[in-house]
C-alpha cells in the first residue's frame, strides 16, 4: 500500500496471516492516530474476519477498518454479523474495543457482576 508521495508504510492486516494480537481502539482518543477509515465494501477475493474467523467469501459485503496508528498502517476486516454487534454493544455507547477479541469483551460485558443491563447506558 503506497502512503504518501513515493513512500511505502508496513502495513498489518488482519487477513495476511500477522499475530493474532489484539489492537486495543478507543473511539474517544485520537491520540497516535493520523488516519482512519471505516467503509462498508464488497470483497474482490476470499478473507476472513478478524473476529470471529468465518470465511468472507468473494463478493461478500463486510466492513473494512484502516488506520495508521503511530507511522503504521493498520487493516482489519471484520463479517457483517460481527460488524453489527461491534456497531450495537461497543461503537453506539463510546466503548473501547480490541480488534479480534470483539466475542471475548462479549463475554467479559455480560458476565459482569452487577445488574446485567446497567452497561446499556453509558
Amino acid at each position: 500500500m503506497a502512503v504518501g508521495v513515493g513512500r511505502k508504510s508496513p502495513v498489518y492486516d488482519s487477513h495476511a496471516g500477522d499475530s493474532r494480537e489484539a489492537f486495543v481502539y478507543d473511539p474517544s482518543s485520537t491520540k497516535g492516530f493520523s488516519c482512519q477509515a471505516r467503509s462498508l465494501v464488497q470483497a474482490r477475493k476470499g478473507y476472513t474476519c478478524c473476529e470471529c474467523r468465518a470465511e468472507i467469501q468473494k463478493d461478500d459485503g463486510h466492513e473494512l477498518f484502516s488506520f495508521n496508528f503511530k507511522g503504521r498502517w493498520y487493516r482489519f476486516r471484520t463479517c457483517l454479523a460481527c460488524a453489527a454487534v461491534r456497531q450495537d454493544y461497543f461503537v453506539a455507547h463510546g466503548r473501547v474495543w480490541a480488534f479480534t477479541n470483539l466475542w471475548n469483551d462479549m463475554i467479559e460485558l455480560l458476565c459482569r457482576p452487577g445488574d446485567p443491563t446497567d452497561w446499556l447506558e453509558p
